[in-house]
């Protein structure tokens, strides 16, 4: 005795064949079809998320079975990937869904400071088309200015600051792919105060390593208050 499923059944009458004896079955239908992880990090190997499928009863589907899986052929490097579940058995039809290889993070390796100017140096990365680079006076980066550059360069100069001013710097490189832009997530934010001239004579003459300003609104004047520093010795405090 050869028994059918409802669905076989059905595709013996709409051939005009008689296939078997006919027995039914419950079939839940299909509620839930995701993947495990949606973003990845570039790092040279391939991204295959794993793929659940639930019914509505929230039991799982088996892979293999009730469906299987499709990945592309290149599932490592950066922009947007497609995974397709194709159903088979008491299922029909298929579902494609997305997920995302982002370009590997880089991080600001040198900030330094010259008249009205800072300095961004960063480690070079593979894989990415260049680097963007915000400054701001605000820690939340309000305001903030930006800045691209090529992927061959690992330093840029950003002239037009205001001296006695301090900046918040970060970094993060971006892939062009499939005529989108992809970004890496942020590095962490570094800060710096710009020098101007007048600071940075005194810093020459002094012998000292740095400086380091704060404003200051005394009896009504505008006073800058800084403090010349050495790794090895204590802060001296002076007015200019």
């Amino acid at each position: 005795l050869h028994l059918l499923s409802r669905r076989q059944r059905q595709m013996c009458i709409r051939a005009g064949i008689k296939c078997g004896d006919y027995y039914e079955h419950s079939i839940r239908r299909i509620n839930t079809v995701k993947l495990d992880k949606t973003s990845f990090v570039y790092d040279g190997k391939a991204k295959k998320p794993n793929v659940y499928v639930n019914d509505s009863t929230g039991k799982p589907l088996k892979n293999n079975k009730d469906y299987t899986v499709a990945y592309n052929s290149d599932c490592k490097s950066v922009g947007k990937h497609s995974v397709k579940i194709i159903f088979k058995g008491d299922y029909s039809g298929s579902r494609v869904l997305y997920y995302t290889v982002l370009p590997k993070q880089t991080n600001i390796s040198n900030l330094k400071t010259s008249k009205k100017s800072l300095t961004v140096s960063w480690k070079k990365v593979t894989q990415v088309s260049g680097y963007q680079i915000q400054y701001s006076q605000s820690k939340s980066f309000k305001n903030a200015k930006t800045v691209n550059v090529g992927y061959k360069y690992s330093s840029k100069k950003i002239s037009g600051l205001k001296a006695g001013k301090r900046y918040y710097v970060r970094i993060r490189t971006y892939k062009n792919a499939h005529n989108n832009k992809y970004y890496s997530s942020w590095n962490k934010t570094k800060n710096i105060t710009i020098k101007s001239k007048i600071l940075d004579a005194a810093v020459n003459e002094s012998g000292y390593s740095g400086i380091f300003c704060l404003p200051s609104n005394l009896t009504g004047d505008l006073f800058v208050i800084c403090l010349l520093y050495t790794s090895d010795a204590a802060d001296d405090l002076i007015g200019v």
